[in-house]
């Protein structure tokens, strides 16, 4: 007998170490050892007992039952007969896998427990709507021999000479099965390994083609131990348990196994083909069903047919007693409908690769199906990463209960790349959010989960199924398949009507960026269906792909105004305040706007919302420019400009007198050196600290950051780190952490580091509490300001409100104390075209000076001129770091895509196959180093005369020389003229180009050249930045790999070992 629960998990619980894995001794007490074994051992033990149900071959409406000797006796014939003829009485010699292409019938179903009988075969259980190519990829893939196949499906079949093709149809005679004896026989149990591989399922293919995934003996007899361990009754032998699932997923075929260790009746569907009709479906649950486990698509079918009758009845639900869904999300209101009916429904959370993760127990109350609990006999093997709310899953590398060799991170642990959140904080209970793979970046580097949208949306009665689409466009768009089993009643209008009302509803628990605009809803024809799994999961790639024409020609008329009317002829009836009205009436989501305040600033004014006021603007006053409302980002500055378009009078390139912003710097370098004249120095003189040192860093989430925040939790003078943080979600600092396979530092040094939210640098105390400014004014040493907004659109203004008062506020900070240290992260913007030689040194002060027209550089310039007034008036110790392009890593290649020189590589040399041929040196240097030499320079002692570091790499190479690595390692583009290139941006209407974002800076720059900078005094004062790598091949390779594994880089490039 199996031995019971309390007697394996809480007395005989033992390891045995293996030089792959740790191994729980479960299963090693049963006295069967392989699946094929179960019905031997059933047989003897309980040969009368009902042990499957099936659908009558005469009439599918009903069940017939067999007993456990009967369907032994029936496999073992069927097992005997396909030796006999199809392996000439001579089973396999060696691991032979034998493949299963099948509706899930009866006869497939008893196929399988009679070939998993033959020793040293291993059943594929192929999918029934992979396609010829999944197909054979898969056969190939596993290097099968054989294929067990109906006629129906032979057309699906490639040819490959070594597999040997098997139509089963008539070698199974499921009217047998009644006339065999219910008395076992005495057969000997197989001394087969309980590691050894017994079955192969494959993923859904929603990505890529299907993976095939080995399964063990072990793994199978797991699943009994892993539903026991949370209550010994969730199977028993009294039990009657359906199961509504495709054979060829693991879910409805483990819990045959799991059933049957158990001694209790498996039922199979009642249909003669599956899946199941509606009817069929109401049919089978009037049965003598005790337990029932179904996908969620069949349970919504279910319920929804139901309810079209006239008295909808859930009593034969309510009497069982659990229904349990698993292996897709199921929709709120038809979870909702069936507990507000009295059925217990409760869920299941796992995959092929891990077997049972969370489950909800069935004696707790119903009403919260969906939230599950980390089974005991796992959370040991396990760990959530991530931040306070979300979170995803890992299995450790000792995991026993894992399938073989499926580890997908570095350190041999596998990520499912689902996304869970703990519901409430501390309770133990959690929710799936969605898949991780299932974020959508824009091009603009913001993300969006795209499942609170579309789950609302799927609540919709009118709605079948609908998919969010954005995935590296400026925004999101949504399709919709209806249900036209509900739309009969309403004309195209009201239905338009009912879906943006319930859109308009999801806009709210969304991010603003991830917002659906009226204008990107689009209802798919009738003869369009949207692609799913058999679980009835959205293949959103797919449907990307199959609905790309759609799409695009969406957002080329969303964003391409080219029939805008112009309404100059109006321009006597637009006034300032009528347009300042209009404009704030049009601003959706704010109450009070201050027309001189920066949107982007002010009011969480995003791209989305740029684009969408953009878009009114040109429909009903005049068109503009794409990056007009970076350009001027007030309503008072849009007023002014859109009055001077109207009159006729607008001209480009005219911007005034001061076209480059230089009399404005001067002007606000002038206000700050005011005020920090008018403030006292700090008390004492400055000098070096002999205490340990307590950092704090802005911008600790970016990926400069993070680095510096590793490098100084590595170093024992340090004693404590603060991390600010903008906002209030903290997740983003940990994923910089987790992409990098960097986790472990963070759990070693949980009381080193301290994580700030909210970050405001524009206000005095930082976004912080009184008490924790408190704090870090009587703790902090050192300041490292990170954090700058990249945006190569704006201008010198929109940087002043918190960029550059930024710096003012952590100034002042710096000064409390004598012993604190200023660092700022600058930029070789900051010198702009200089024809001269950058030295290490301050930047003249000169009106004149030639900088470029570019914001962001101009910004850091007045930046390090604070500094240089900080010290000189309040005695702060000051170091400025000029930085240059900043690449990925050197280890992983991990380069933010929403960075200058990603976009034109992917952008350009990919997506358009065209890259220029004249383009600035190339002076990169990786993330990690700039971050060695940061930290190590920070840590030395203060020296007046190098206190300026150029940080750029040593080993410059030009344009052309980088276009032949390009070339080399595999990219494949053409050469076109810098002028031609640009053309076809600025011409190009394909809204997925993710050049498109920088498209006005690239015609404005390309003819500047950076200056020349000095490393004499950096290269003397940090051994590191000389350890700084050539870009070469091999670098290069590193980042083409990182973004052509994240998608980003989608064309013209297949990646190579490095």
């Amino acid at each position: 007998r199996i031995l019971t629960v309390a007697s394996i998990i809480y007395l005989n619980l033992s390891f045995e170490h293996t030089s792959e894995r740790v191994y729980m001794n479960l299963t090693d007490n049963q006295p069967y050892t392989a699946a094929g074994d179960l019905l031997t051992y059933q047989s003897q033990e309980r040969p009368t007992k009902s042990c499957l149900l099936y659908p009558n071959p005469s009439n599918s409406a009903e069940y017939l039952s067999a007993t456990y000797a009967q369907v032994y006796q029936f496999t073992t014939r069927l097992s005997r007969r396909f030796l006999s003829q199809y392996f000439n009485d001579n089973p396999p010699s060696t691991s032979t896998v034998i493949c299963i292409l099948s509706n899930c019938t009866t006869e497939c179903f008893l196929t399988i427990y009679a070939l998993l009988k033959l020793p040293n075969v291993i059943i594929f259980l192929l999918s029934t709507r992979n396609s010829k190519t999944a197909i054979e990829y898969l056969i190939n893939e596993t290097q099968a021999k054989y294929v067990f196949t109906t006629k129906d499906y032979l057309k699906t079949l490639p040819l490959i000479a070594t597999l040997k093709i098997i139509e089963f149809d008539n070698d199974v005679h499921i009217d047998e099965l009644q006339e065999l004896a219910t008395v076992g026989d005495k057969e000997n149990l197989r001394s087969q390994q309980l590691d050894e591989i017994q079955m192969i399922f494959h993923s859904s293919g929603s990505t890529a083609y299907p993976k095939p995934v080995r399964l063990t003996n072990r793994y199978f007899f797991n699943m009994y131990y892993f539903t026991s361990s949370v209550n010994k009754d969730w199977y028993t032998e009294n039990d009657v348990v359906l199961a509504w699932g495709a054979l060829y997923h693991i879910f409805a075929f483990w819990t045959s196994v799991t059933v049957w260790q158990v001694g209790g009746c498996y039922a199979l569907p009642l249909t003669k083909v599956y899946p199941p009709t509606p009817k069929e479906l109401v049919l089978n649950i009037n049965q003598q069903i005790t337990k029932m486990i179904t996908v969620p698509v069949l349970l919504e079918q279910l319920v929804n047919e139901i309810n079209s009758q006239s008295k909808p009845n859930f009593e034969s639900l309510k009497k069982m007693i659990f229904v349990m869904y698993g292996g897709a999300s199921c929709p709120d209101n038809v979870c909702q409908m069936l507990v507000d009916n009295g059925v217990h429904l409760i869920s299941i959370y796992g995959s092929t690769e891990t077997g049972i993760s969370l489950i909800r127990n069935f004696s707790l109350p119903s009403k919260q199906w969906k939230w599950m609990s980390i089974l005991p006999i796992r959370k040991p093997f396990v760990r959530l990463v991530g931040n306070d709310n979300e979170k995803e899953l890992i299995h450790l590398p000792n995991d026993p209960f894992l399938t073989v060799k499926i580890s997908n991170r570095p350190d041999g642990s596998y990520s499912t790349g689902d996304i869970l959140i703990e519901d409430p904080p501390g309770s133990g209970y959690y929710l799936v959010l969605g898949r991780k793979d299932d974020t959508l970046v824009h091009i603009n580097g913001e993300k969006t989960n795209p499942k609170p949208i579309e789950n609302l949306m799927n609540s919709n009665m009118l709605v079948k199924k609908c998919v969010v689409i954005g995935h590296q466009r400026i925004c999101n768009c949504l399709l919709i398949e209806l249900n036209w089993s509900q739309v009969g009643d309403y004309d195209f209008q009201e239905i338009e009507q009912q879906l943006w009302f319930t859109c308009e509803q999801a806009n709210q628990f969304v991010p603003s960026h991830s917002r659906i605009m009226k204008e990107m809803m689009k209802i798919l024809p009738m003869n369009k269906h949207l692609p799913v799994t058999d679980k009835g999961n959205i293949m959103r790639n797919k449907a990307v792909v199959e609905f790309q024409t759609i799409t695009d020609k969406m957002y080329q008329k969303f964003l391409n105004i080219n029939d805008a009317n112009n309404h100059s002829h109006l321009f006597q009836q637009w006034t300032y305040e009528t347009l300042k009205t209009y404009l704030k009436s049009n601003i959706q989501h704010f109450n009070e706007i201050d027309s001189y305040q920066s949107l982007f600033d002010n009011y969480g004014f995003d791209s989305l919302s740029a684009l969408q006021l953009r878009h009114q603007i040109c429909k009903d006053i005049v068109e503009v420019e794409q990056n007009f409302l970076y350009e001027y980002s007030s309503i008072d500055k849009i007023v002014r400009e859109l009055l001077v378009k109207l009159e006729g009078s607008y001209n480009k390139q005219n911007k005034g007198d001061d076209p480059y912003h230089c009399k404005w710097m001067e002007h606000i370098i002038e206000e700050y050196e005011k005020i920090i004249q008018q403030e006292p120095p700090s008390s004492g003189e400055n000098t070096e600290a002999i205490m340990k040192r307590v950092f704090l860093i802005t911008g600790a989430n970016g990926s400069l950051g993070s680095w510096i925040v590793h490098d100084l939790l590595k170093q024992s003078s340090v004693d404590k780190v603060y991390c600010l943080l903008r906002g209030t979600d903290v997740r983003r600092f940990y994923q910089t952490f987790e992409q990098r396979y960097d986790e472990q530092i963070l759990r070693d040094n949980k009381q080193r580091f301290h994580i700030l939210i909210s970050m405001d640098l524009s206000q005095e105390h930082l976004g912080q509490t009184s008490q924790i400014f408190e704090e870090l004014q009587h703790n902090v040493t050192d300041i490292i300001h990170s954090a700058w907004k990249m945006n190569f659109n704006f201008n010198v203004q929109d940087f002043e409100y918190d960029c550059i008062r930024g710096v003012y506020n952590l100034l002042k900070l710096a000064k409390t104390t004598s012993s604190k240290r200023f660092h700022f992260i600058s930029s070789i913007a900051s010198a702009g075209n200089s024809k001269n030689d950058v030295r290490e040194e301050p930047l003249p002060r000169q009106s004149d000076l030639p900088l470029l027209g570019q914001g962001y550089g101009q910004s850091k310039y007045i930046g390090e001129h604070l500094c240089w007034i900080a010290m000189k008036q309040w005695g702060i110790l000051v170091d400025v770091y000029r930085v240059g392009q900043i690449s990925g890593d050197t280890e992983y290649g991990i380069w933010n895509t929403s960075e200058m020189i990603p976009l034109i590589i992917c952008g350009g040399g990919g997506q358009l196959g065209q890259m220029p041929d004249s383009g600035q040196p190339i002076s990169w240097i990786p993330v990690n180093i700039v971050s060695n030499c940061i930290v190590d320079i920070a840590l030395q002692s203060y020296s007046h005369d190098k206190n300026v570091h150029h940080l750029l790499n040593p080993h410059t190479i030009e344009w052309s020389q980088f276009l032949n690595e390009l070339s080399q390692i595999g990219l494949k583009f053409q050469i076109i003229s810098m002028e031609k290139w640009l053309q076809i941006i600025l011409q190009n209407t394909s809204t997925d180009n993710p050049l498109m974002k920088i498209s006005s800076y690239l015609e404005s720059s390309s003819n500047i050249r950076m200056a020349h900078y000095e490393t004499k005094k950096t290269t003397d004062r940090t051994k590191y930045f000389k350890q700084c790598p050539q870009i070469d091949q091999k670098l290069i390779r590193k980042y083409l790999n990182y973004w052509n594994k994240i998608g980003f880089l989608k064309n013209g490039y297949e990646p190579s070992e490095q």
